[in-house]
């Protein structure tokens, strides 16, 4: 794991043109332009910061990324949030960058609570979620997002510091 860097831009390209990713990332009714994607992966919201560290194979070639926000700084919350692969990475990829992200968040961000919200479409965070110790489903809200020319369930789940020290 590691920040993206300017360099990674070429390849961060070619991940998000993917048209599964492209949609799952998409929040307008439009379809946003993947320059407009590749900022919001990168950008934080005024007074909040994120990092986006990019999912890279033993070669170095990069196979994704993954983000943590700042959801609430005062209140030490976080939110895990752009977990992206190219087509065919490794499921264990995915599963490193969230133990990865998760200690990051804790460890160095220092934060009380991390949080993590899924879209019904993503068949691939619930199942990493199920095998994060101490990472609770906190709710449903329905229909609460427009993806992919519907309107779409998420699924919350969150991790708090005491919860995440009790791992195995």
């Amino acid at each position: 794991m590691r920040l993206l860097t300017a360099a990674d831009m070429p390849r961060l390209m070619e991940i998000v043109v993917q048209p599964n990713v492209l949609e799952a990332l998409s929040f307008e009714i439009r379809r946003p332009t993947v320059e407009e994607v590749i900022s919001g992966l990168t950008l934080a919201a005024p007074g909040t910061r994120t990092e986006v560290f990019g999912i890279a194979a033993g070669d170095g070639k990069l196979l994704g990324t993954v983000a943590l926000a700042d959801q609430h700084p005062v209140n030490r919350n976080g939110f895990l949030t752009n977990l992206t692969l190219i087509k065919g990475a490794p499921f264990g990829a995915a599963m490193a960058a969230v133990r990865w992200i998760l200690d990051h968040g804790f460890n160095v961000r220092n934060l009380h609570r991390i949080e993590c919200i899924v879209w019904d479409s993503n068949r691939i965070t619930p199942i990493l979620a199920k095998r994060i110790k101490g990472l609770v489903l906190e709710g449903k809200k329905r229909q609460a997002v427009w993806r992919q020319g519907r309107y779409m369930d998420i699924t919350i789940y969150g991790l708090l510091r005491e919860d995440y020290g009790k791992r195995n």
